[in-house]
């Protein structure tokens, strides 16, 4: 790659893809707005916790949010109840 990616720029990007603020971003994975905001403009990198939230809610790759793929989108073959689950186990994730 001939420039390292910004895991925000690609935050940025999945956030407007959905056209969602800030604020609602920050509503959905769990974190105040100046944190969505710092981690759009790459004041602060995100915490695991956060990723895999930001990754499970808009179903992202992982390696797309780190810059090793330009692929955004995963595709899990996931029934609703292994959904409900996934989910379940995100949300008590630890923000920090």
């Amino acid at each position: 790659m001939d420039r390292m990616i910004n895991v925000g720029e690609r935050m940025k990007y999945i956030r407007r893809k959905y056209n969602l603020t800030q604020k609602q971003l920050a509503k959905q994975v769990g974190v105040s707005v100046s944190a969505i905001s710092a981690y759009e403009t790459g004041k602060y990198d995100p915490s695991c916790a956060v990723l895999i939230r930001f990754i499970c809610i808009f179903d992202v790759s992982a390696d797309f949010l780190l810059g090793l793929s330009e692929r955004d989108a995963i595709i899990l073959h996931l029934d609703k109840n292994e959904r409900n689950v996934l989910n379940k186990l995100v949300s008590i994730l630890p923000v920090k």
